[in-house]
C-alpha cells in the first residue's frame, strides 16, 4: 500500500489539531511523528525509507500524514508527490494570513524568546533588502525567519503548484475557523473526503501560545500585505473571505 492522503498545510493553520483528530479514527494510520517532511526535506526515491515511518502498519487502514512544510516547499513537493502517487488526496487548512503570521511569531516567542515586538519583526522583514542576519545561532532565528511571516501567508501561489499537478476532486480546502466553530460537520467532511467511516471526536485545542493582542500598527502592515492575496483566494476557491479583510 501507498500513502493515500496528506495534509499539506498551512503552517499554523491548525494542522496539529487536525492530526490529532485524524489519529482518533481507527480507519486511518498515521506515522509515529506528526511531520515526516519526507517530500520536502528528506526526499529519497527509495520509498521504503518513507514507508518505515508508518510501522507497525495494519493493512486495512488508510495511510496518511500531516506535514505543513509541503506547502512551503510547494514547487518541488508537488512534483515529488505526483511521482509517488498521482491519486494522492490533499488537504489544505488555511488561516487568515494576518492571524497566521501572529501565531507564528507567538510560537517563536515561546520557543526562542525573541527580544523584538511583532511590529518590530515585521519592520525588520520589510526593510531587510535580502540580508540574512542571524539573531540566535542556537535556534537559527534570522531575518529570513522574520520574512516568513509574510511569505508563508501567500497561499494562492502555493496552492497553484498543487493544482497544476492534481485534479480538483483530489483536493479539499478548509478554513481554520470552520474546524473551530463547526467542528463535527467539518471533521465529517474530512472523513467523507478520505472515504473512511465518520467517528465522533471531541473538539480540543492542541496548541495555544500566549501573547498580548496584536498591535494596530502590526495589523495595518499585515492587512496591506495580504489584501490582494485574500481577494485572489476568494476567486480561486470560491470563498467569501470578508471576515479575513481589514475591518471598515
Amino acid at each position: 500500500m501507498k500513502v493515500s492522503f496528506i495534509v499539506v498545510g498551512a503552517q499554523k493553520g491548525g494542522t496539529s489539531a487536525l492530526h490529532y483528530f485524524l489519529k482518533q479514527n481507527p480507519g486511518i494510520a498515521l506515522p509515529r511523528v506528526k511531520e515526516t517532511d519526507f517530500f520536502s526535506y528528506h526526499y529519497h526515491t527509495d520509498y521504503r525509507f518513507y514507508h518505515r515511518k508508518f510501522h507497525p502498519f495494519m493493512g486495512e487502514r488508510m495511510m496518511g500524514e500531516v506535514s505543513p512544510s509541503y506547502m512551503l516547499e510547494h514547487e518541488v513537493v508537488s512534483v515529488r508527490i505526483k511521482a509517488y502517487n498521482p491519486e494522492m488526496k490533499l488537504i489544505f487548512i488555511l488561516k487568515n494570513p494576518v492571524e497566521r503570521a501572529y501565531s507564528q511569531y507567538k510560537m517563536h516567542l515561546n520557543k526562542y524568546g525573541i527580544k523584538y515586538s511583532f511590529e518590530e519583526c515585521l519592520e525588520i522583514a520589510k526593510n531587510n533588502n535580502g540580508k540574512d542576519i542571524i539573531f540566535d545561532p542556537k535556534s537559527g532565528l534570522s531575518t529570513k525567519t522574520l520574512e516568513s511571516y509574510f511569505e508563508f501567508g501567500h497561499y494562492s501561489r502555493q496552492i497553484q503548484s498543487f493544482q497544476s499537478h492534481f485534479p480538483a476532486h483530489q483536493m479539499l480546502f478548509l478554513r481554520t475557523e470552520e474546524l473551530l466553530e463547526n467542528h463535527d460537520v467539518t471533521l465529517n467532511r474530512v472523513f467523507d473526503f478520505l472515504g473512511v467511516p465518520q467517528v465522533q471526536v471531541p473538539a480540543k485545542i492542541i496548541h495555544s501560545y500566549q501573547g498580548a493582542p496584536m498591535s494596530e500598527a502590526a495589523k495595518l502592515i499585515l492587512y496591506e500585505e495580504f489584501q490582494t492575496e485574500i481577494e485572489s483566494l476568494e476567486k480561486m476557491l470560491g470563498w467569501d473571505l470578508q471576515r479575513w479583510k481589514r475591518p471598515g
